[in-house]
């Protein structure tokens, strides 16, 4: 996995084109007769006999937008394996919309693995929230690696308090593997009625450690060209990532938008070979705001 940042301020850009504003069980008890003869068997039934139980079935998931096969694992209670088992051939790090995964059965989910990795200690600041006009609501928090490695599969759940109830939403980062020293915002969205006043929390469920090997020298972005709308609830973000693979791989680039120190919004696009002119790939995307103005943002670039 090779991996590789660069990180953007509100240094000039290119352009200063301004463009639209954005707005924002039941125990079953077995039947008992009054009956004190016992029931005599032949020799001719008194053959055991295998009777059938139904296997559960799978479920079809359809995923949505911006989806990774870690949080909707989280979802049905399975584990990652099982569901990249039932989906052999899938890069579950890089679902697109609209496409089926098969559920196994949570039946058939085993013991659970006491040996299994406790997740990473990751540094979380910035949990707010950003009530809605239409009722609901958007949280938001910071996510930083003060570890020595990188760190993938970074998953969790926003807890929110408010109007005497708890509620919690899951999330799952916008990026593959999280490299050391960097931060990335993570985000999830709660249904109407929003409380208020409230309390957020978040609360990381999985963070695996994995080495890397940062090789800056395999890619490099030309031609950044950032436009903020005036109010700065979004960015349309151009450039050109050159590679030095011949036939260009597919690349995942992740846009993380900020209010000052503040995690704004977060989004990845993903571009393929039809992007691609010789060792070039072009790349335009959309960073939009959960609430703040953005006014600085930072560029992830990770091969698939």
């Amino acid at each position: 996995m090779i991996i590789l940042s660069f990180v953007t301020g509100c240094s000039p850009v290119a352009s200063q084109e301004i463009i639209p504003t954005v707005k924002a069980a039941l125990t079953l008890t077995p039947y008992r007769t009054s009956t004190t003869i016992p029931t005599l068997l032949t020799s001719e039934n008194n053959n055991q006999v295998m009777i059938s139980t139904p296997t559960p079935t799978p479920v079809v998931y359809e995923v949505i937008k911006d989806e990774l096969g870690s949080s909707i694992a989280l979802r049905y209670g399975i584990s990652l394996s099982m569901l990249q088992s039932a989906n052999p051939g899938v890069d579950l790090n890089f679902l697109k919309e609209g496409q089926q995964l098969i559920i196994p059965p949570t039946e058939l989910t085993p013991v659970p693995n006491l040996s299994s990795p406790t997740p990473a200690a990751l540094k979380m600041t910035g949990e707010t929230c950003y009530p809605a006009e239409d009722g609901a609501g958007w949280c938001i928090a910071s996510i930083t690696n003060n570890q020595p490695e990188g760190v993938m599969y970074i998953t969790g759940e926003f807890i929110l308090l408010g109007n005497g109830t708890t509620r919690q939403a899951p999330f799952t980062a916008d990026l593959d593997v999280l490299p050391p020293g960097r931060t990335i915002p993570v985000y999830a969205h709660f249904e109407a009625p929003f409380p208020y006043p409230y309390q957020v929390d978040v609360s990381i469920q999985s963070a695996l450690q994995q080495s890397l090997v940062l090789e800056a020298k395999d890619y490099e972005i030309l031609e950044q060209n950032f436009v903020y709308d005036p109010t700065g609830l979004a960015v349309q973000i151009t450039g050109i990532i050159r590679t030095l693979d011949p036939a260009p791989p597919v690349i995942i680039v992740t846009a993380a938008g900020y209010a000052g120190d503040q995690p704004a919004g977060v989004r990845k696009v993903e571009l393929g070979s039809s992007d691609a002119a010789g060792s070039d790939i072009k790349f335009q995307m959309w960073l939009y705001s959960v609430g703040p103005a953005i006014d600085r943002v930072e560029l992830f670039v990770q091969k698939k």
